[in-house]
């Protein structure tokens, strides 16, 4: 039996559950996935406790993605670069618990095509830069975006992330250049804006239930070129705060639940080792989309 979970705080507004009971059906795997709420100085016990209870592996969320890299035993290339984990699998000979990460393949899976092929020429400004935006930093300097812009609300925290999110650049070989921007300075914020192509938000602003809250005010959404893509990795609510204030002003949106989706297919065939088929993305969004429809008010199709 394939016992696989989530752990993370709170974890009421989660959509993994259906998800992963879904692709475990459609594989025809006897399993079943659990939603584990973590307060964060019960982390270390909830890994040993996964372990002795004999999980497969588990998924891991806000706000225990860096944490969780410094709990298990190996990480893999894509974990190590990254520094943090959304995905730990225990090999069931040697109990050895292996951290990976999917959230950056799963989001840019998730992007429109045209904008996975052109990503190269979109200047890009990511809000937020925790656990949540590495994973993106990464993926997205990988892509050689040609400008990658942190907004933060206390830059002084994040300086440790600018210096790897450069170095790593570096590393690569790649020609994005890093800089971070303090959220409350709005001119320097709107230039930032100005330049993107790409408008990320990668914080829990504005997540059931706090769904009237933004990550910055409205009307900076007015510095943006018409063109520019405005993306949320939020999705419950399915259309956020910010991506409905970008929509009225004309801009393209994307929204979370693309990225929710393929990094947990991710995360499925790294446990499983199956790959997940195309008939099967579909049923998972159609269920997903009608899970949220049913139980959120503000979500729509």
């Amino acid at each position: 039996m394939f016992k696989l979970g989530l752990i993370g705080y709170p974890l009421g507004h989660s959509l993994s559950p259906s998800i992963h009971a879904t692709l475990l059906g459609l594989a025809g795997l006897e399993g079943a996935y659990d939603a584990i709420d973590t307060p964060p100085d019960a982390l270390p016990h909830q890994l040993e406790s996964l372990c002795a209870l004999g999980y497969l592996g588990w998924n891991v969320t806000i706000p225990h993605k860096l944490a969780a890299a410094r709990w298990v035993d190996r990480l893999t290339p894509e974990a190590e670069r990254i520094g943090a984990v959304n995905t730990v699998r225990v090999d069931p000979e040697t109990g050895e618990r292996v951290g990976h990460n999917t959230d950056g393949i799963g989001y840019r899976l998730s992007l429109p095509a045209v904008v996975q092929g052109d990503l190269p020429l979109r200047p890009t400004v990511l809000l937020g830069a925790g656990g949540g935006a590495r994973s993106l930093v990464a993926t997205l300097v990988e892509a050689r975006v040609p400008s990658l812009t942190l907004l933060v609300r206390e830059p002084d925290k994040h300086r440790a992330t600018l210096d790897w999110a450069q170095a790593l650049a570096a590393r690569a070989d790649s020609p994005t250049m890093v800089a971070l921007a303090p959220l409350a300075a709005e001119a320097e914020v709107r230039v930032a804006l100005a330049a993107a192509a790409l408008l990320v938000n990668t914080t829990p602003v504005g997540l059931w239930p706090e769904v009237d809250a933004t990550p910055l005010p409205a009307e900076w959404l007015d510095a943006l070129p018409a063109t520019a893509l405005v993306s949320d990795i939020v999705y419950r609510p399915l259309e956020t705060r910010l991506l409905m204030e970008a929509r009225l002003r004309g801009l393209s949106v994307h929204t979370g639940l693309g990225m929710l989706m393929y990094q947990a297919f991710q995360a499925f065939t790294f446990w499983t080792g199956i790959p997940v088929q195309a008939a099967w993305i579909r049923q998972v969004e159609t269920r997903l989309l009608l899970e949220l429809a049913d139980s959120d008010p503000t979500a729509t199709a």
